[in-house]
């Protein structure tokens, strides 16, 4: 199946999420490294699956692809809030550090100011240092601390984990 690239830089394509990435997604989520920093993700396939059928045709998920061979390395997103937007973005952990976290925000970015859209927002973790160092690179402020707690729950313990989320947001030109 032939897939239509939403938009593309150099090194990777972006491209809607479909069922036939369910799978992939699957890994994604499960990847202990990649979920560290995200509260609430679907890991099971029924999850995945019913949220992919959820998605309409003016959702913004994408599927992060190495452009000259289409191998699947992340998932990114645009969430529709008016005239601003949330941006998020996981990769694989075997794509940190090579530029394509920067460029899948640049990508979502440019996409956003297509849709009219003013102002971009990320939230992360306080400890997720690679995604606040892209963050501040690309221009986004700091504007608040927002504090979570998160039970996890296994079949041999339940403990308690905080986290601090933090808040970023950009204004951008719809020009």
């Amino acid at each position: 199946m032939t897939m239509k690239h939403e938009t593309q830089s150099s090194r990777i394509a972006l491209r809607k999420i479909c069922q036939d990435d369910a799978e992939f997604m699957i890994k994604l989520a499960r990847d202990p490294e990649t979920a560290r920093y995200i509260l609430g993700l679907i890991t099971d396939r029924k999850g995945i699956t019913d949220w992919i059928n959820s998605l309409g045709d003016n959702c913004h998920e994408y599927i992060i692809t190495l452009k000259d061979t289409c191998t699947p390395i992340g998932e990114c997103g645009l969430t529709l809030l008016g005239d601003s937007a949330e941006i998020g973005v996981m990769l694989l952990p075997g794509y940190w550090n090579k530029g394509y976290g920067t460029e899948a925000i640049y990508a979502l970015k440019d996409k956003a100011g297509e849709l009219g859209v003013r102002e971009l927002s990320a939230m992360t973790d306080a400890e997720n240092a690679a995604l606040i160092h892209i963050l501040s690179k690309l221009g986004f402020e700091k504007t608040a601390i927002i504090w979570h707690v998160r039970i996890n729950e296994t079949v041999d313990t339940c403990r308690l984990r905080h986290q601090d989320l933090v808040e970023y947001r950009m204004e951008i030109s719809t020009s």
